[in-house]
């Protein structure tokens, strides 16, 4: 009976799912939430959080970020000059969709259901003068009632 029931606890906590920390061996100070997936080739920075449910693609993001849940980083782009968007007509489809870069700096906070596309590099100031910039149109805005 005692065999058993440690059989079982082996194929139960076999099937547990498993934190995408376990399989991301290289980031030993990143903490990366459940349901997020990150590819390997992508490099992220130390003391980096990553929320629940975030996809993050071929991309360099610097050390101590916080990227909140729902984000996507990264994620392929079709070009729309060929003849078809379809991936059927590229010959390397991963390499034809993930071509441009996708760089986050040091210290860069990106909020919930962002999305970062390919061809993007930001800094920390930048990206704290882009917030700056929306805050001013956002303040423009409702001082003349649009």
């Amino acid at each position: 009976m005692l065999n058993t029931l440690n059989s079982l606890g082996r194929v139960f906590r076999s099937r547990q799912k498993k934190s995408p920390q376990d399989t991301f061996e290289y980031l030993p100070h990143v903490k990366i939430m459940l349901g997020s997936r990150i590819s390997k080739d992508s490099i992220i920075g130390d003391y980096t959080y990553v929320g629940y449910n975030s996809y993050i693609t071929k991309s360099v993001i610097g050390r101590y970020c916080s990227i909140a849940n729902n984000i996507s980083i990264g994620i392929g782009e079709h070009d729309l000059s060929k003849i078809s968007t379809s991936s059927l007509f590229y010959e390397n489809t991963y390499e034809a969709l993930t071509e441009k870069d996708c760089i986050i700096g040091n210290d860069v906070w990106i909020g919930v259901d962002s999305i970062i596309r390919r061809g993007v590099h930001f800094e920390y100031e930048e990206a704290k003068n882009i917030i700056c910039h929306l805050s001013d149109i956002l303040l423009t805005e409702q001082e003349s009632g649009k």
